[in-house]
């Protein structure tokens, strides 16, 4: 009885072709990577002891612009050092939570052939490459280019997947299709 309710139910609803379910996968295997990355980078000293300095520096400033006599309290080093790294932990995870649903709503709207799901993952690939310049001059070269370079590939991998036939005409004849499915 379950075959058939099943049967039933994507007999209204037609599966995408092969590219764009293997687009789909691309793009959770560059959420995976690009998630990994972040774990990486969070966790590397030299990114948190930037955080640190530039809050040490904030608070110098902010001392030296205090009118004569008067003085901010002190505040250790290694108390900034673990609210950063606790800010830091909690951002990634709050971040990776948010992301992941995200992620999971855009992936699945590409799977029901919503256009828009498409364009967004078109506009979060142009951005993503503009992010991870900056890892590449910090970092060099290892572990996390490789990410990175599985990252950006699959990721690019899957536009073009989505944006070429037979993905794009699999978009084109579900927004001719249900014009009025925009959701």
């Amino acid at each position: 009885m379950t075959d058939s309710a099943s049967t039933a139910t994507t007999a209204h609803r037609p599966q995408p072709p092969a590219p764009v379910r293997q687009a789909i996968w691309c793009l959770w295997g560059s959420w995976l990577c690009g998630f990994i990355r972040g774990v990486l980078a969070f966790s590397d000293g030299r990114i948190h002891d930037q955080y640190v300095q530039t809050i040490l520096k904030i608070l110098a400033d902010q001392q030296a612009q205090l009118p004569d006599g008067q003085e901010m309290p002190q505040i250790d080093p290694d108390t900034v050092g673990h609210l950063v790294r606790t800010s830091l932990n909690l951002s990634l995870w709050v971040g990776g939570f948010i992301s992941l649903g995200i992620t999971a709503l855009i992936l699945r709207k590409l799977k029901l052939g919503r256009n828009w799901a498409r364009i967004v993952s078109l506009i979060f690939g142009a951005y993503s490459f503009y992010g991870t310049i900056s890892l590449f001059q910090l970092y060099g070269f290892g572990l996390m280019s490789a990410l990175t370079v599985g990252y950006l590939g699959l990721g690019y991998y899957a536009l073009y997947l989505l944006f070429t036939a037979p993905g794009a005409d699999w978009f084109r004849k579900r927004a001719d299709a249900a014009p009025d499915a925009k959701w």
